[in-house]
């Protein structure tokens, strides 16, 4: 494990996932399709064509961690208060009720076909890794999603309640405390070094194939 510049402690596995994954992070935030959508230059139907991929992505993840929150490890994380897919749901049909959005053109990639076949392999041989695209894909929705509601609130006719619901987690009181718990839920973790190399490993994979659905949606900007 990564020891602090002292070597006197050890760094804490939340803290060593965040270090291992930096790069991959800030290459999927830099996407053309990322940074577009942060500058706010989005229109609703280039916004749709990510929501009909997350609809798949969240369908894929939450039904794999229902099906494995038994495991005591997993337990804390896979909780009804981080369950997207039916707000994306709801999203969806919030956009197709719009009259200036194409939605029977949209499909649904093959970057995010990838992605979710990774998520039902996971959560059928190996229920820990799929931690790892749970912790990449909440964790970013309780954080940078948040600025990214902001963003497409002010610039689209859209709101929480009109086609922005998977931004909002209304079973978590205090974000900020959620985090803390669920970074400090990781570090509690009892596994070996091999065990936890695996799971960063995944953690960088979770991000690669998010950078590759949104490279799949380049085309729509």
């Amino acid at each position: 494990m990564l020891v602090t510049e002292s070597a006197s402690e050890q760094i804490s596995f939340a803290s060593q996932i965040k270090a291992s994954s930096q790069d991959n992070h800030t290459a999927a935030e830099e996407s053309p399709y990322m940074a577009t959508l942060v500058r706010g230059e989005f229109t609703v139907e280039q916004y749709a064509w990510l929501v009909k991929q997350l609809q798949v992505i969240y369908a894929a993840l939450d039904s794999n961690c229902a099906k494995n929150n038994n495991q005591l490890d997993l337990a804390p994380f896979f909780t009804s208060k981080l369950q997207a897919a039916a707000a994306l749901d709801a999203d969806w049909d919030a956009l197709v009720a719009m009259e200036d959005v194409d939605t029977d053109s949209i499909y649904v990639t093959d970057a995010t076909l990838a992605y979710a076949a990774r998520l039902n392999e996971l959560g059928n041989e190996w229920p820990a890794g799929l931690l790892a695209h749970h912790y990449t894909r909440y964790l970013g929705d309780l954080s940078g999603g948040r600025v990214i509601s902001k963003v497409l609130e002010k610039g689209l006719p859209l709101s929480k309640d009109n086609g922005l619901s998977f931004y909002e987690f209304p079973e978590i009181e205090s974000i900020p405390a959620f985090r803390t718990s669920y970074r400090e839920n990781l570090d509690k973790l009892d596994w070996n070094d091999e065990t936890r190399e695996r799971f960063i490993a995944e953690v960088n994979t979770a991000f690669e194939l998010n950078q590759n659905v949104f490279k799949s949606l380049e085309f729509v900007l």
